[in-house]
């Protein structure tokens, strides 16, 4: 399965051997990919809604891979216990302000040394800024291009550590700016570009 850019991004932050929740999984592209690639071999794949499940498990089954993925139906983290033992949660596709609620929901699971691969379509400093006051270090961040948008991708684990650096580094992106990301500069003009135009 080719993924689109957006969702190759995110699918490329997830540990090799990791066991994965997708949460808000969708058509559960991402699950498929990590499982078809052999980068895991157990997905949970999670949703609140009974549409997207379904069409979940109609795309697991088109691949032959209904037997590896868990399908989950309910809100955010609360469909997993520690039990699960999952190492990398993926929250994508959705905007920063639920992000934040589902973390601050599911906060005793993901202190438990959760990787978080998070995608937010809007807010992305918010989502920043949250994770900062709670104690997570932000790992790793890239943008994907994808027909004409940015779409900014965020790896955290809790630390317990809070953010000390200007607020202003961590509305941007801490990583982006050490790494010099090559679509920083064009994501911020078109940021810039679109607030001059809405103005």
């Amino acid at each position: 399965m080719k993924l689109t850019p957006r969702l190759q991004a995110i699918a490329d932050k997830v540990p090799p051997g990791s066991r994965v929740a997708d949460i808000g999984t969708d058509h559960a592209y991402i699950p498929v990919y990590l499982l078809m690639n052999h980068l895991s071999s157990n997905v949970i794949a999670s949703d609140n809604r009974q549409g997207p499940l379904l069409a979940a498990e109609e795309t697991l089954r088109l691949f032959g891979l209904i037997q590896a993925a868990e399908l989950r139906l309910g809100d955010g983290l609360s469909v997993l216990t520690e039990e699960d033992q999952v190492g990398t949660a993926v929250i994508a596709g959705i905007g920063g302000e639920t992000i934040c609620a589902i973390l601050q929901e599911g906060l005793e699971l993901v202190k438990k040394g959760v990787l978080l691969v998070l995608q937010p379509m809007t807010g992305t400093a918010l989502v920043r800024k949250w994770l900062a006051e709670k104690g997570f270090a932000i790992l790793q961040e890239d943008i994907a291009e994808e027909e004409g948008d940015y779409y900014e991708v965020i790896v955290a684990r809790w630390t317990g550590e809070t953010w000390a650096g200007e607020e202003k580094v961590l509305a941007i992106g801490p990583r982006l700016i050490a790494e010099k990301h090559p679509l920083l500069g064009p994501m911020l003009q078109q940021r810039i570009g679109r607030l001059v135009e809405a103005a």
